[in-house]
């Protein structure tokens, strides 16, 4: 039995997450890298409305395209914070 074996090539980039003081909120940023962003497998376009989530128990931050929009993109990160729980 022959089977076809497909490789899964990860995209992967290290950043540092920003904070911001607004008037009324902070705003925290992840700044992606352009080698990241302009690659072919990214699946997001600028404007696109994403969803932002995080995964209970995983350590994962989420994030996809929002229900409805077309190209459906997914983008998983996994960070360590400074602290452990």
């Amino acid at each position: 039995m022959v089977m076809d074996m497909v490789s899964k090539m990860v995209l992967k980039a290290e950043t540092k997450i920003r904070i911001r003081e607004g008037k009324e909120y902070k705003y925290f940023y992840v700044h992606l890298p352009s080698k990241l962003a302009e690659d072919s497998q990214f699946p997001f376009k600028e404007g696109e409305i994403v969803v932002v989530e995080i995964v209970e128990g995983e350590r994962k931050l989420c994030i996809y395209k929002r229900e409805g929009q077309k190209d459906g993109g997914y983008l998983s990160v996994t960070w360590q914070s400074d602290t452990e729980d």
